[in-house]
């Protein structure tokens, strides 16, 4: 027994760090489930009964909260005067009629949808007419877009990095002006797919430094908040998750405790958040992400 709980909890320790890498490409892969690693950690301490499986295990446990931890620290109290959210729909959603619910049930400020095909934009005409400000990128793959707002857009860009094209716009939320950048990277399923999400992560890294504030960026960007390689943003925005956990969104056919977060909300410092969920279950592989904010 003594052997099998130290090639366990070695097998964790060295996936724990090895997802602290992001050169080659998959090794970053290995440090996505560091919700799931906490988790099982948990369960596997009844195996713990001797010294060297103790360091292993507390060896493990440390390096996963270091990433965890910051993401149940620091939500804001209060009311607030806007609501985001970011829904990616799924292309081929079999249930759209759910999306539409979503929307109507939530009546967000701004709402940045993905996998939009035109089809889906027909159904949601209902609630479309309650958006004024309104950019929308329909497409038949797995990377349209559409930008959503109560009140009128302005300074209305389609920025492209050789990905998918990435969305911004001003507009107005609790009364004030809000610089509002939707994004949708490829996810990294080859190292050419990696490079190409890394490369508009830092993209998006270098508009946030340079946009005005107060900004939002809302985006499944293929990455949780803990990865090496979502540094450029992490460095210049806060994540919405703050102070309110992990929130796995993806993907919906696991347990809640197999799935990870890789559907952001990052925000400039002078936005306070103090409401940071998940939706319900839309027919997607994604659950919607909710964030009320104060500005």
């Amino acid at each position: 027994m003594k052997l099998v709980a130290r090639c366990i909890l070695g097998a964790g320790l060295l996936l724990s760090l090895l997802g602290l890498v992001s050169q080659p490409w998959w090794l970053e892969l290995l440090g996505h489930a560091r919700g799931s690693y906490l988790w099982i950690g948990i369960c596997l301490l009844a195996l713990v009964r001797e010294r060297v499986a103790l360091i292993l295990w507390l060896s493990c446990l440390v390096v996963n909260l270091a990433c965890v931890l910051p993401l149940y620290v620091g939500g804001a109290s209060g009311s607030a005067n806007g609501k985001l959210l970011l829904c990616n729909a799924l292309s081929s959603n079999p249930t759209p009629e759910r999306v539409l619910a979503l929307l109507q049930a939530e009546r967000a400020d701004v709402v940045v949808l993905l996998e939009v095909r035109q089809e889906l934009l027909d159904l949601l005409q209902p609630v479309l007419v309650e958006y004024p400000g309104q950019k929308l990128l329909p497409r038949s793959d797995n990377f349209g877009m559409a930008l959503l707002s109560r009140r009128p857009l302005s300074g209305v860009q389609v920025l492209e990095s050789g990905s998918p094209p990435t969305l911004v716009a001003d507009t107005e939320v609790g009364g004030k002006r809000l610089h509002v950048v939707g994004a949708h990277p490829v996810p990294p399923v080859g190292g050419a797919y990696a490079q190409l999400r890394n490369q508009t992560v830092m993209d998006l890294g270098q508009h946030l430094r340079d946009c005005p504030q107060p900004f939002a960026l809302l985006g499944d960007l293929n990455n949780t908040p803990w990865s090496p390689s979502l540094a450029p943003i992490r460095d210049r925005a806060r994540n919405a998750r703050a102070g309110f956990g992990v929130l796995p969104s993806w993907p919906t056919m696991l347990p809640g405790l197999l799935r990870i977060p890789i559907d952001q909300c990052f925000v400039s410092p002078d936005v306070r958040v103090v409401e940071c969920r998940l939706g319900p279950e839309i027919g997607s592989d994604h659950l919607p992400l909710i964030v009320g904010v104060s500005l």
